[in-house]
């Protein structure tokens, strides 16, 4: 049963790969679009394509995991399964995250809220990619998972205080477009869900550990 175990791990790894760089294009689409969507119009579209092209490779992924192990009762591997999909869920909340941006009005975008925009987006990707090392973790070194879950925790908390101050910001600004501002507020709740499915990965990963 390890070689079943190793087997699902690294198709995990593989898929959690993916996801880590379906986040990094998240962030360099916010960035080309901060900058000025419309004369970056091209950029942000070739890399709509590549995050559209890295959802249907991790799909296919998290496909043929399912396929090949689902049935793997005895190994315990429904929270292999949990866990794959919920990361399946980040690279859709990233798609979402890009495609409300389109809705922005820049000029409605002052440089405090691109500020907190990066601060979340830079987080965000940090947590990712704690979980992607993570993963990998239960290959090679698994004494590791904790330290790694307790630093995702620790930057959960600090990003809250981030969000908080986004919308307060958000809605103390009297002269934003009530339009835009509905749209901003759904993007900023876009990354509070990130952090909320992120957490609850965590803690599929710490099960994990322990099994």
């Amino acid at each position: 049963m390890e070689k079943v175990k190793k087997e699902i791990i690294e198709m995990l790894v593989n898929h959690s790969r993916v996801v880590y760089s379906i986040i990094s294009d998240m962030g360099v689409f916010y960035i080309a679009w901060a900058k000025n969507s419309k004369i970056n119009k091209e950029i942000l579209e070739k890399k709509l394509n590549k995050l559209k092209f890295d959802i249907e490779e991790a799909d296919s992924i998290k496909n043929q995991t399912i396929e090949n192990f689902s049935e793997v009762t005895n190994l315990g591997s429904g929270e292999f399964i949990t866990l794959i999909l919920k990361m399946d869920n980040l690279s859709y909340l990233a798609l979402k995250f890009v495609d409300l941006l389109m809705y922005i009005d820049l000029n409605d975008v002052t440089p405090e809220m691109k500020e907190l925009y990066h601060k979340s987006i830079n987080t965000i990707l940090q947590m990712v990619e704690l979980l992607k090392e993570s993963i990998k973790l239960l290959l090679v070194n698994p004494n590791m998972v904790n330290y790694n879950i307790n630093k995702i925790h620790e930057l959960a908390n600090s990003i809250d205080i981030i969000f908080h101050q986004f919308l307060n910001y958000l809605y103390k600004d009297k002269d934003l477009n009530i339009r835009n501002l509905l749209v901003i507020r759904d993007t900023v709740i876009t990354l509070e869900q990130f952090i909320d499915k992120i957490h609850h990965i965590a803690e599929i990963i710490r099960i994990l550990h322990y099994e």
